[in-house]
């Protein structure tokens, strides 16, 4: 959707994210005064203030760089279990306002989060965007989801743009782009039908199985797709794949393939 954005920018000073937005052309994008507003000075002890703003102006999408920058001078201990306190009136607003808040928050030496996990139990989702060692690409990145309440998993591999600080999807860790566009096309091109796994990797010319079915998850929980539930003989249940386009009762269902019936065909 497109909307409003805020930006609260305490990690590094404006000039520098200034330097950057002319990068990318953002003086040359045509956008309406407003559609993206800075703040370069905030703290969580100021909810108030943020909560005014979000209501009178009703940004879609607020960003927060970062958590540690934004808690400064604060008296919160950042290790104890009730340090994610903090991020409940950002939620409140976020439901009462139908505004997504995005915190950035920075890894340990080791890799891992900082600070309390509790951060981690008050937000509805955590990726971790890390920098693979002993990569020869140093402007790939993995793009991880830790938690989701959305049910979205898997790594994904993100490739990034020095010259426009841009990002391109490369696909899923351990399977590439051409891959998931071949199961979305073979899914989509069928808009009358709802297939099976083995069945999109018949029709995919392809011998791997579970990988098909790897990317038909992916694809799914990018929205690419979408799939319902075919009630067996015995109550069992199985999960056949669609368009968004599917209208139950277009054209039948392909019968299910038994395991017999795929080690067969296989």
């Amino acid at each position: 959707m497109q909307g409003k954005s805020l930006i609260i920018q305490s990690d590094e000073p404006l000039v520098d994210t200034s330097e950057k937005l002319g990068v990318i052309g953002f003086q040359d994008a045509g956008l309406e005064p407003g559609t993206i507003a800075f703040w370069e000075n905030w703290r969580f002890g100021h909810m108030k203030q943020l909560e005014e703003y979000v209501r009178k102006h009703r940004p879609l999408f607020v960003a927060i760089d970062s958590l540690t920058a934004c808690l400064a001078g604060m008296d919160v201990d950042l290790i104890k279990s009730n340090a994610g306190d903090v991020i409940y009136g950002l939620r409140d607003i976020a439901n009462q306002y139908k505004t997504s808040i995005i915190i950035l928050h920075h890894l340990n030496k080791s890799g891992g989060l900082r600070d309390s996990t509790s951060f981690v139990d008050n937000v509805s989702e955590v990726v971790k965007l890390t920098r693979p060692e002993n990569n020869f690409d140093p402007n790939q990145f993995h793009f991880e989801w830790l938690k989701s309440r959305s049910g979205l998993t898997g790594k994904h591999v993100l490739q990034r743009d020095t010259l426009n600080y841009g990002w391109r999807y490369a696909g899923p860790l351990g399977g590439s782009l051409e891959e998931l566009d071949q199961v979305v096309n073979t899914v989509t091109m069928r808009k009358k039908e709802r297939l099976s796994r083995q069945q999109v990797a018949a029709l995919a010319g392809s011998w791997d199985i579970a990988s098909t079915g790897k990317m038909l998850e992916v694809a799914r929980r990018q929205g690419l797709i979408t799939s319902s539930f075919q009630d067996g003989p015995n109550g069992e249940k199985t999960r056949l794949y669609h368009s968004w386009e599917y209208e139950p009762g277009a054209i039948e269902d392909f019968p299910i393939v038994s395991k017999e019936e795929e080690e067969d065909f296989f």
